[in-house]
């Protein structure tokens, strides 16, 4: 018997809907996709004029300074009227030679509020023609005290009565350390020529090109301010920075992604955060600031690329600001492959989430749509050909508003049977010697054609079954692909291991496609990482959705609350877990145990290991060791019922550089063989102390080989994860 398919156009409106849906989706996610970088960008722009602010702290206190060291400059230089002998003058001396002077025999208490005046010439013609200069000078000595102390980052001031040859230099340093000579003022030379009236008619500061300091305080920039003795240049006024002072202030204004930098018109490096240093050497020019990969290229189009917009170098995007009242240039360069990264991560968690909503939504409509209708509709069907070709009646599992039809067909073919037979009656009586002679044929036809048309619907019966399984098979091994790859792309990046660790290596074997097992890892700085390693009640699905909400758990009490502490992230997952799974309602039992541990490393090289644990173990090999010691922690676990407020202890251990840290589950050591013998812990700890010696991955390659041999013939019992790490 043919079975008739009377809703043959409902899985293709199901296809058709979640077409259209995904469609709808994926326009949304692109549109919301340039929404993010839009912003990226104004936010890289907003970063920038931030630093420009900073920046301009720092330069406008050094301005502020200097203009009022200038004021009481000139006014003792252009009011000799008003200004008289200075007291300190009786502390300057004639050296040894006579050919210069210094004020070496200021007293201690003195020289800790005043600078050194040094200068060539005698003292006596000096004191006679200059003594206006030298009052001024001995008066401008308390405000080249709070010019260094209110300018961040400054380590000298000094006023240079350059027509004179002489200075007062603060803070104080002997003249066996520093004597001005005609060389220094041969050196600075240049800086006159800028802030002569033709040059510098608005009599503006003005800023040096990088230079290594002679007195060793590194690479140094200089502020300097003209001063003016009857409308002539009579010197400079001087305040040394540091390079370091101007990285402070770029670094503290660095984003997560890219770099910034600030350039001189010269194209020096004037701050780098990662390349700049007051320390060194040699003084960088700006292609030490961009990638070598687009160096070349990047360095002879940086002068052309036009401020306030964004300039494409290869992978790279450049964004510049000019620094006000300045010569110098801000520039921030990233990669704009790192910001769609960023971007795509964060829409596609919402998009996973919506297309995955969707999804369970349309499967548990079609379950409802297929329990309560379209399957007793189709069981209807099949009982009116059945009750039509005179077959047998079934049992239909249907639900009861439903069996109110099958009776009411049941009950017209009974009638119409009745009558037929009625008919069959009067027919017999005309003709019951023919009806005798064919009755017995007759009732064997009829059986043998029922027989038939029972077995043919009997063999549709079990075909339609099988397809139905098959179907079914295919739909759930489909699912559990799609959580496999959602579960790979919670799981962290192997990128963070190599960007922390020297050498690593994952063991992770799912026993049902998906696994209960998991790791998470956030670091939070290059020298400091946080991670965990776990084991969820269950395998499959539902343990991987245990991982999936305990990794959400893990960012939000790290990212967003501020958790850094191994034994308080424990608790709080303890707490979190019970809320969220509403264990004291539904009395559930599920949670997980696992290893929380933070890697710190310090300046001398060495590893903090703060490490907290949840009924796990995990071992440890220090260099040059044969030894395999554990780390044993709480027998508590997270989750579950009960009401009372668990704790965690932690431990800190400091590892050098070269240790072997292992964590995992109890998949690897509780994996039993054939016989139904588990491998076991001790044996696990003999293993790692066999390949210790070894690279990551061939100890990755043996363990493996070695729980495929122990576990030959017989079925994995549970998820394996173990994790490999060399500080």
């Amino acid at each position: 018997m043919k079975k008739v398919n009377v809703f043959q156009g409902y899985r293709l409106i199901l296809w058709v809907f979640l077409s259209v849906v995904l469609v709808t989706t994926l326009v949304l996610v692109f549109v919301q996709f340039q929404s993010r970088v839009a912003r990226e960008q104004e936010q890289i722009k907003t970063q920038v004029q931030k630093s420009i602010s900073s920046m301009n702290v720092l330069l406008e206190k050094a301005n502020s300074n200097l203009f009022a060291l200038r004021k009481e400059v000139e006014f003792h230089l252009n009011h000799p009227q008003v200004t008289t002998q200075h007291a300190l003058v009786r502390y300057l001396q004639s050296d040894s030679s006579g050919r210069s002077f210094h004020m070496d025999a200021l007293p201690a208490e003195l020289q800790k509020k005043l600078g050194n005046i040094t200068g060539l010439g005698k003292l006596d013609t000096t004191l006679q023609a200059s003594q206006q200069s030298l009052n001024a000078a001995l008066n401008a000595g308390p405000l080249l005290q709070a010019a260094l102390e209110n300018t961040s980052g400054a380590t000298l001031t000094y006023a240079v009565f350059n027509r004179e040859k002489f200075i007062n230099l603060y803070p104080f340093i002997p003249s066996k350390d520093f004597t001005l000579s005609q060389e220094v003022l041969n050196h600075n030379a240049e800086v006159y020529t800028e802030v002569t009236p033709q040059n510098n008619p608005k009599r503006e500061m003005k800023w040096s090109r990088i230079y290594q300091d002679e007195v060793g305080h590194g690479l140094m920039i200089t502020a300097y301010l003209p001063f003016f003795k009857n409308n002539q240049l009579e010197g400079i006024l001087g305040l040394d920075l540091t390079l370091d002072s101007l990285n402070a202030i770029v670094e503290h204004s660095q984003r997560k992604l890219g770099t910034l930098f600030v350039t001189t018109r010269d194209q020096q490096l004037l701050a780098h955060p990662k390349v700049v240093s007051s320390k060194q050497k040699a003084i960088l020019s700006t292609k030490a600031a961009f990638p070598e990969s687009i160096a070349t290229t990047a360095i002879k189009n940086y002068l052309t690329h036009v401020p306030n917009t964004f300039e494409q170098e290869g992978n790279y995007w450049v964004y510049s600001e000019n620094i006000p009242h300045t010569s110098w240039r801000i520039t921030y360069l990233v990669n704009y492959w790192d910001i769609y990264l960023s971007v795509f991560r964060d829409v596609g968690i919402n998009t996973t989430f919506i297309i995955l909503t969707i999804f369970v939504l349309l499967f548990f409509t079609n379950r409802y749509s297929q329990r309560r209708f379209i399957s007793p509709a189709m069981s209807l069907v099949t009982h009116i050909q059945n009750e039509n070709n005179h077959l047998p009646g079934q049992p239909y599992q249907v639900p009861r508003q439903w069996q109110h039809w099958f009776d009411v067909i049941t009950t017209i073919f009974a009638d119409n049977r009745n009558l037929v037979q009625k008919l069959k009656v009067h027919n017999e009586a005309l003709e019951q010697k023919v009806a005798d002679r064919t009755r017995e044929i007759t009732a064997q036809n009829e059986e043998l054609l029922q027989n038939q048309e029972e077995i043919t619907s009997q063999r549709d019966y079990i075909a339609s079954q099988n397809q139905a399984l098959r179907r079914k098979e295919e739909n759930i091994q489909h699912s559990l692909n799609a959580a496999l790859t959602i579960q790979q792309a919670v799981l962290p990046a192997e990128q963070k291991f190599c960007d922390f660790f020297e050498d690593y290596f994952i063991l992770f074997k799912p026993k049902d496609v998906v696994s209960g097992d998991f790791y998470w890892l956030w670091q939070k700085s290059p020298q400091e990482v946080l991670m965990m390693v776990g084991d969820c009640t269950g395998h499959g699905i539902p343990g991987a959705f245990m991982t999936m909400i305990t990794s959400a758990l893990l960012d939000r009490l790290t990212r967003i609350k501020g958790i850094e502490n191994p034994a308080e992230v424990l608790v709080g997952l303890d707490k979190e877990v019970k809320k969220l799974l509403r264990q004291e309602e539904t009395n559930s039992t599920d949670g997980l145990e696992g290893v929380v541990f933070g890697l710190k490393q310090q300046e001398s090289g060495e590893y903090q290991l703060n490490f907290a644990s949840a009924r796990s173990q995990a071992y440890y090999i220090l260099p040059h060791q044969s030894e395999v010691q554990v780390l044993d922690g709480d027998r508590t676990f997270v989750g579950g019922m009960g009401t009372d407020v668990r704790t965690f202890s932690n431990k800190i251990k400091h590892l050098p550089k070269g240790t072997l840290l292992y964590f995992g589950s109890d998949g690897y050591p509780d994996q039993n063989n054939a016989a139904r013998k588990k491998l076991g812990r001790k044996q696990l700890k003999q293993l790692l102390l066999t390949v210790c010696s070894q690279k990551m991955s061939a100890q990755h390659q043996y363990l493996t080989q070695t729980l495929k041999t122990h576990m030959k013939d017989t079925d994995q019992r549970d998820d394996i994860l173990l994790l490999g790490l060399k500080l």
